[in-house]
């Protein structure tokens, strides 16, 4: 088990480290004396006031209790204003899990649709007893279904590096929260190689058909439109197979749109990046995986910035294990969060194996264990440290 563990951790680091991962007043004026609020600690300013974010909005606000930077705080609106005044709710009591929901990062996609599409794309497309198998269906509805099992196929982190850190790479960049957005980058693209592009041709060229053929987004759309207007597939599949295939496509482009619609907001806001956070699919049943993706807003090819990425790994024996990685040129910084100090002497005594299997890849690396439960359960939070100063350097 210590050297399987050992393994997965050398091997996901590499993977990533090879990966290209490269407030409105309105909301404000709809508050009322009294309201019940839920927020952040974003910043503290001079005067004894805060800057919070409450989801909907933010807000500069004056409390009448100590605050610093990430706490969370549930409060009540006692006058409106610049700043709002506010009073803590519950003052001798924790923060209750439900509220802090509110806060928690959406991951994509959510751990039900995720399995609800492994097991779906199984049973249609199982080489020995699927659904499709003897059955005339359309070509290109059986390479999209395909398509999308390749996509969500479970990911072994104990073997191939090279084989990994592809898969990885492909899960990111092709989860559909792009799409568009590559589409656009390969118009701009064939207009600065050649002003005199056809326009109707752009649709045929290879690479618009590249994005299309490999993105989550339009293979999902196809099928939907598919599922939605064909017989076929009632007569196939069966009203109840039909119906749970068809949720859960529904539900997965959902999850897919919101969060393209999330990161557009977030866009727009001041911070210098956003986070989206996804589910990995591991082979291993006793396994699961969540990473955390920093994008920079910031334009391409800004070095100095760094790459950051944070990795939570629960595992049967174990439990969980939070990894934050900041990579910055060839320097890499590594922190393990751990949930009990034998966990972290295991660290500690392996260490120097872990360092060498990766020490070829990097110019320097630093490797810290640190025991912190509460840095393991702020992983699903939203980042209070993404400010307007920058992505947080892990080796401050």
């Amino acid at each position: 088990m210590a050297h399987a563990m050992r393994i997965a951790i050398s091997n996901l680091i590499r993977s990533m480290s090879n990966s290209e991962f490269q407030t409105s007043s309105l909301e404000k004026d709809t508050l009322k004396v009294g309201d019940n609020l839920l927020g952040r600690v974003i910043e503290i300013k001079n005067s004894g006031k805060a800057l919070i974010d409450f989801g909907r909005f933010r807000a500069l606000a004056r409390t009448q209790f100590p605050v610093r930077e990430g706490d969370v705080i549930d409060v009540k609106v006692l006058e409106k204003g610049t700043p709002i005044k506010l009073g803590l709710n519950n003052p001798a009591q924790e923060i209750s899990q439900q509220a802090k929901n509110i806060l928690r990062l959406v991951e994509f996609p959510s751990e039900n649709v995720l399995e609800r599409l492994q097991s779906e794309t199984r049973k249609i497309l199982d080489h020995n007893n699927g659904i499709f198998r003897g059955r005339a269906i359309p070509t290109y509805v059986k390479d999209a279904l395909t398509r999308i099992a390749a996509h969500f196929g479970p990911m072994n982190v104990g073997k191939s590096i090279s084989q990994l850190s592809s898969q990885l790479k492909s899960y990111i960049e092709n989860s559909g929260i792009f799409f568009e957005k590559k589409l656009e980058n390969v118009i701009i693209k064939s207009f600065e190689i050649n002003e005199k592009t056809s326009r109707k041709g752009l649709p045929e060229s290879p690479e618009i058909q590249d994005v299309i053929r490999k993105d989550l987004k339009p293979n999902i759309l196809l099928l939907k439109d598919f599922l939605d207007r064909n017989g076929l597939m009632l007569k196939i599949l069966g009203v109840r197979n039909l119906e749970a295939v068809r949720s859960t496509v529904e539900k997965l482009l959902t999850e897919m749109v919101a969060q393209q619609g999330d990161s557009a907001v977030r866009h727009d806001k001041p911070e210098s990046a956003y986070v989206l956070a996804y589910a990995l699919p591991l082979e291993e049943s006793n396994q699961e995986a969540k990473l955390k993706v920093y994008y920079s807003k910031k334009s391409k090819g800004r070095s100095e910035e760094g790459f950051k990425v944070s990795l939570l790994l629960a595992m049967e024996k174990v439990g969980r294990i939070r990894t934050d990685f900041f990579l910055l040129d060839k320097d890499l910084n590594i922190t393990f969060f751990v949930s009990e100090p034998k966990i972290k002497e295991y660290f500690d005594e392996h260490s120097e194996s872990i360092v060498e299997s990766l020490r070829n890849h990097f110019k320097r690396l630093t490797l810290n264990v640190v025991v912190s439960e509460n840095e393991i359960e702020e992983f699903e939070m939203k980042d209070p440290e993404v400010l307007n100063s920058g992505i947080v350097d892990l080796r401050v």
